[in-house]
């Protein structure tokens, strides 16, 4: 697991940004991206033939600069990096994800980078006005540098990774389209639940990696 980053590595940026929360290694922003950005995302996502990884409850796709790269990627990408003019991470990997219209989504874990940026992208008006779903739980106490991939990705030993944060009061970010929250990829953080009540939908949501992956 890299060093521990903190938001500092954003740099300094707008005070007219819509900074919605902004504490304990995570950043919240609305509205960052254009209506044409977030539509070729949730078409690239829903409109696909075939997916990489197939889970219970949701499927998955990765990307890279040299992989499944496409202009909403590209849009997101060069958003950011006018946003954060001097944030000098680099992209590394991402995923999308697209659910079951109910279900629990991704479970408990961390990722093995610097830096984790999500953004939702299905309109609000598909999914449940329930507070208590569709949003993403983090807990901002970072995975053991010990820890290796199979543990920390909660497969592993999940009963380990409960006692660790037995003690660390986990932070809700509520769903809304075109939200992107920014935190430290070694913190744990799940999805907190799926409910989508608009049958012609689904859930879907984007992860950007930034920084140096873990080899081991």
């Amino acid at each position: 697991m890299p060093k521990r980053r903190s938001l500092a590595v954003l740099g300094a940026f707008s005070s007219k940004l819509p900074v919605v929360y902004r504490r304990g290694g995570v950043l919240v922003i609305d509205d960052l991206f254009s209506e044409k950005t977030l539509q070729s995302l949730y078409s690239t996502a829903v409109g696909r033939a075939s997916y990489e990884d197939h889970y219970a409850t949701y499927k998955a796709v990765n990307f890279t600069f040299n992989h499944n790269f496409d202009a909403g990627l590209f849009d997101v990408l060069c958003t950011i990096k006018s946003t954060f003019s001097q944030f000098s991470l680099p992209f590394k990997r991402g995923w999308f994800f697209v659910y079951d219209r109910e279900c629990a989504g991704v479970g408990l874990h961390a990722d093995p980078v610097d830096i984790n940026m999500n953004l939702w992208v299905t309109p609000g008006r598909a999914m449940s006005t329930d507070p208590d779903v569709n949003g993403l739980r983090i807990w901002t106490k970072r995975a053991p540098i010990s820890w290796d991939h199979s543990v920390y990705n909660g497969n592993d030993n999940p009963e380990k990774v409960r006692k660790f944060l037995e003690r660390v009061a986990s932070l809700r970010v509520p769903y809304r389209r075109n939200r992107l929250t920014i935190f430290d990829s070694g913190y744990f953080h799940k999805t907190d639940g799926v409910k989508v009540i608009d049958k012609k939908f689904k859930r879907v949501n984007y992860t950007f990696l930034f920084g140096r992956e873990r080899t081991q």
